[in-house]
């Protein structure tokens, strides 16, 4: 089996650091719907999706929640969020450029999500009215979202 674009970019770019700094991968529990790329350590969680169609990534470090969906979602929630869309940009390249920034930032991210955790809503927000659905989306976010994941309370696979 070959590798996706996606796949190959994570495994060389932030694979690395994520295991250098001491995260696990979580596995999706059979009828859940997580983000392709999910690790933990120590309550801190990060996450990575690639929609190849829409050229959109996004990488999070934060906590993770659960989304009321018509399938339980888990997502992560934390100051910090990197994404980025091919739209303007050179296709070569594109993931394993920004992946290998998010592995820059990566470390400084996790050593300051508790320091700024309480940021989360304010940037969320701010996220939310630069989208297509702006503060009517973000509400609906708000009433989805669930409680606090924990590995603890994590499902079993």
């Amino acid at each position: 089996m070959t590798l996706s674009n996606f796949d190959l970019a994570f495994s060389q770019s932030l694979a690395p650091t994520l295991d250098r700094l001491g995260f696990r991968m979580v596995t999706e529990p059979e009828g859940w719907m997580i983000p392709a790329k999910l690790y933990e350590r120590e309550n801190v969680w990060c996450s990575a999706d690639w929609d190849w169609r829409d050229g959109y990534l996004a990488v999070a470090v934060g906590r993770l929640f659960r989304i009321r969906d018509f399938l339980p979602r888990a997502i992560v929630r934390g100051p910090y969020f990197h994404e980025a869309t091919i739209k303007g940009q050179a296709p070569d390249g594109f993931l394993a450029t920004h992946l290998t920034r998010v592995a820059r930032e990566l470390p400084d991210a996790v050593t300051q999500l508790d320091a700024q955790w309480p940021e989360t809503p304010s940037l969320e927000r701010e996220r939310w009215n630069r989208s297509e659905k702006g503060a009517a989306g973000y509400a609906r976010f708000l009433a989805a979202l669930g409680d606090e994941i924990t590995l603890a309370n994590w499902p079993d696979t």
